[in-house]
């Protein structure tokens, strides 16, 4: 599975962090990811997660069968 599909353009996205992934307080600063996990049928799910910098703690996610439009929407 190709889970990366370069911009074909050439464009890179500015690095809003700044490669640090630290804060000072709750609620300021949040990173996510999307995790594909393989399903026996060999199908795949979708799971992306926010987490607070702060805390280290989960602060949304989602899960889908699809990536459209997929947003972490559900809190805890």
């Amino acid at each position: 599975m190709k889970t990366t599909v370069p911009d074909q353009s050439g464009r890179r996205l500015p690095d809003l962090v700044g490669r640090d992934f630290t804060a000072e307080t709750v609620n300021s600063r949040y990173v996510g990811d999307i995790t594909y996990l393989p399903i026996a049928d060999d199908s795949t799910l979708y799971l992306p997660t926010v987490i607070d910098l702060c805390s280290r703690k989960l602060a949304g996610r989602a899960m889908a069968d699809h990536m459209c439009a997929l947003s972490s929407s559900k809190t805890r």
